[in-house]
């Protein structure tokens, strides 16, 4: 699975785009979503699952939070998207 930011996109609206992934990669994605629905956890580094090729040094982290921002730079080729469990679901 590939993890990249699409610079064309708006600057209000950023893009990232998960590609070129398998079923099994697919499943594996959505347990880790899937547990921050459930509270299991709190954050996770989508960029540093096994199965994720970051391209261009791209990096994903996804939170919990009590308000939804979506996705934010955070850095150099960094992004973070934070929503409330409600959104997660």
């Amino acid at each position: 699975m590939r993890l990249e930011y699409l610079s064309e996109g708006s600057p209000d609206c950023p893009l990232l785009r998960l590609y070129d992934f398998s079923p099994p990669e697919a499943q594996q994605l959505y347990r880790v979503l899937r547990a921050l629905t459930r509270g299991a956890l709190i954050e996770s580094t989508i960029h540093q699952l096994p199965f994720v090729e970051p391209v261009g040094g791209c990096r994903l982290t996804c939170h919990i939070a009590t308000s939804t921002t979506l996705i934010r730079s955070v850095g150099n080729n960094a992004w973070g998207f934070s929503a409330s469990a409600e959104t997660w679901k």
